[in-house]
């Protein structure tokens, strides 16, 4: 069966970052820790003041903004109903959050298959780097055996400190991130009846898939089994062997996994088709 979380029954928790602010989030879904393929789903409420250095990641990301004006790079926010991806090896920030924001957050292994870190090893990294140097805006610093002070951005810090070796950065293939304004994408009937989509994109040969669904009256959407797919729903209502669910509920199907959503009118949805690495 999928794994099917209802967020509106679950409340905000506080998570720990290495940022400047505060973080809370619902968690949604997650894959399956070490493996190259492995990602994280959260809806993240980023309180006012949040911040970031410049930075990059060797993984990728993409954030749908829910209730939101944080920004991602100098003059430019994830606004409410945009989605925006971050190409792995990229940079991009200082991040701001001018008011408290809430965004659907995706992050998971890019194409060069490094993978990417589970929460649970990036908590406990965490607390090994606080034990050496010190967190704060974002940085990581540390002084050596020799008394040399050093400084690192804290989620590179992380993840060097889990795998314990140098971080590698492939060369990006995609520069900056990319801002998809999906209010600006047409609804156009799909091959299902009653079912109207905007495709939204398609990022590198891994194939990861972004789209937009809306009923229009009752309709049956079949979900490919030989994929991985994320659903969250903004509007409406859906079905699975007689459960129904409402907004802001999360959707995971893995790879065969044969499944037919049962959509009742005006139900709308972001699907993301996860990388095709393993």
């Amino acid at each position: 069966m999928p794994l099917i979380t209802e967020s509106a029954k679950h409340a905000w928790e506080e998570k720990p970052t290495q940022r400047e602010g505060r973080i809370q989030r619902k968690h949604l879904a997650k894959g399956q820790e070490g493996a190259p393929d492995n990602f994280e789903l959260n809806l993240y409420r980023h309180i006012a003041g949040y911040g970031t250095p410049r930075h990059r990641h060797n993984w990728e990301q993409m954030r749908f903004g829910l209730n939101s004006t944080m920004t991602y790079d100098p003059g430019k926010s994830i606004s409410t109903g945009s989605l925006v991806y971050f190409p792995e090896g990229a940079y991009y920030g200082p991040q701001e959050t001018p008011a408290t924001s809430e965004v659907l957050l995706l992050q998971y292994g890019g194409a060069s298959g490094q993978g990417y870190l589970s929460q649970e090893q990036l908590f406990v990294a965490r607390e090994a780097l606080l034990k050496k140097g010190e967190l704060k805006g974002g940085i990581y610093t540390w002084t050596d055996a020799s008394g040399k002070k050093h400084n690192q951005d804290g989620a590179e810090a992380i993840w060097e400190e889990v795998f314990q070796r140098k971080i590698q950065y492939i060369k990006p293939r995609i520069p900056e991130p990319v801002k998809l304004e999906t209010d600006a994408f047409h609804w156009v009937e799909s091959d299902t009846p009653g079912l109207e989509e905007k495709f939204l994109a398609m990022f590198t040969e891994r194939k990861v898939q972004a789209v937009m669904y809306r009923a229009t009256q009752a309709a049956m959407l079949p979900v490919a089994a030989s994929e991985r797919n994320l659903f969250f729903t903004m509007k409406g209502n859906f079905s699975i062997s007689g459960r129904q669910c409402g907004a802001h509920t999360s959707l995971y199907s893995d790879r065969g996994e044969a499944l037919t959503l049962a959509l009742e009118p005006g139900w709308e949805a972001l699907m993301i088709t996860l990388p095709q690495i393993v």
